[in-house]
């Protein structure tokens, strides 16, 4: 391999064809490939292989998330809901079952958070399947 740049810019840990400046009109280089033979195109279904099959916009996962999303959502709505009606009571003192209703109250707005939070990143999935679809 030759170099056909100044000492300057030779950088001695790389070979001399990734330098400024070189040429290959000498065909010296890594040129494995024969000028002027043509290859195939690797691109494509190859000959007796099946098509492949379109993905599907909405799968099993997809549905799954929904039901997780909605199931969150309603949860929370009822532990909102719940809690607003409990609390706003006028009978006083502690019931039976206040440590359930106060940690129901006390997730029950993380709860609808999160069940909208999947609804929405299931719709952001399907919009970048929808680009994609052949």
């Amino acid at each position: 391999m030759r170099e056909t740049t100044d000492d300057r810019e030779f950088d001695s840990r790389f070979d001399a064809a990734f330098q400024p400046g070189f040429d290959d009109l000498a065909g010296i280089g890594f040129a494995e490939v024969p000028r002027g033979v043509e290859t195939p195109p690797t691109a494509g279904p190859l000959e007796g292989s099946p098509a492949p099959r379109a993905r599907p916009l909405v799968d099993r996962f997809v549905i799954a998330l929904w039901a997780i999303g909605v199931g969150l959502l309603v949860f929370g709505v009822i532990g909102v809901t719940n809690a607003m009606v409990r609390f706003s009571s006028s009978s006083y003192g502690p019931t039976t079952d206040y440590i359930v209703g106060v940690l129901f109250a006390q997730l029950a707005p993380w709860l609808v958070a999160i069940g909208l939070a999947t609804l929405i990143g299931t719709l952001f999935l399907l919009a970048t399947r929808w680009e994609h679809r052949p």
